[in-house]
Formats: structure tokens, C-alpha cells, sequence
């Protein structure tokens, strides 16, 4: 009897494992990356709207995900921060901008808060500023962001 056990516990055993070893699961494991799809193609500062305006490009960073700019401006000037924005993405991605003035003596008009930026294509985006007549001379910082 025990001969009959220790018989059919090792055909279970065996058969077990023939069947485990028999069975490979095949997978496979992708990792995508999402990038961003939004970049900066050109950013520039135009002072003066009136005749021909004084342009001053902007330096972009290695990823064009940020813009820097520096130009001169006077009491009662006015002008533009413009950006062309491209996208990589093959459909089209609202965006909304934001602008905001570190001094009450530089106001700011965004044309288009919310636009569209087609698919493997470019847009064009102003932000108007004006210079108060009563500007004390300093520094002014314009923060401009592009949402999603």
C-alpha cells in the first residue's frame, strides 16, 4: 500500500512539474515616455506699436521650454511680448495663457487668453504692454505661462 502511494505521490509530482515547465506565459512590457508637446519656437519683445518697433529676441533654453528676455523701455512706451508656440503633437492642444506684472506701472492685454495650437503646427501669441506715463525707473518683470 505504501508502494502505491509513494508510486502515485511521485507520478503527481512529476506530472506537476511536466505541466508547470510545459506552460510559458509570454508578455511583453512597453514604457512610454510622454512628452511634452508644446514648445517655444521664437520669443521676442517689440517696443513701440506705432511705426517700426524696437525688436529684441529672446534667449530660449536647450528645451525650449523657457524663454528670457531683456529690452529697455520709458515712461509711456507701450509694445508686445509675442511667442510662437509649435507643437509636436499631431492633434491640435488648447492652451491658455497668463500674464502677470511685477509693477502696477506695466499693464498688460493678452489678446487670445485660450487658443488653439494645431497639430504639426505653430501659433502666434501677444501679450500688449503699456508703460504708465508716472513709471518710476527700475526693474519690471513680466511672467507670461501657457496651460494645458
Amino acid at each position: 500500500m505504501k508502494t502505491k502511494i509513494i508510486a502515485a505521490t511521485a507520478a503527481l509530482l512529476l506530472l506537476g512539474s511536466a505541466a508547470a515547465y510545459a506552460y510559458v506565459a509570454v508578455t511583453a512590457t512597453a514604457t512610454l515616455t510622454v512628452n511634452e508637446a508644446l514648445y517655444i519656437d521664437v520669443a521676442l519683445v517689440d517696443v513701440g506699436l506705432t511705426g517700426t518697433p524696437t525688436r529684441t529676441f529672446c534667449t530660449l533654453s536647450a528645451d525650449k521650454a523657457n524663454a528670457t528676455c531683456a529690452a529697455d523701455v520709458y515712461p509711456g512706451e507701450s509694445g508686445q511680448v509675442g511667442i510662437t508656440i509649435n507643437n509636436r503633437s499631431t492633434a491640435a492642444l488648447t492652451t491658455t495663457e497668463t500674464a502677470v506684472s511685477s509693477s502696477s506701472d506695466v499693464t498688460l492685454t493678452i489678446n487670445t487668453p485660450t487658443a488653439s495650437v494645431p497639430g504639426n503646427g505653430s501659433k502666434f501669441f501677444a501679450t500688449l504692454f503699456a508703460v504708465s506715463q508716472s513709471a518710476s525707473p527700475g526693474h519690471v518683470t513680466i511672467n507670461l505661462s501657457f496651460s494645458r
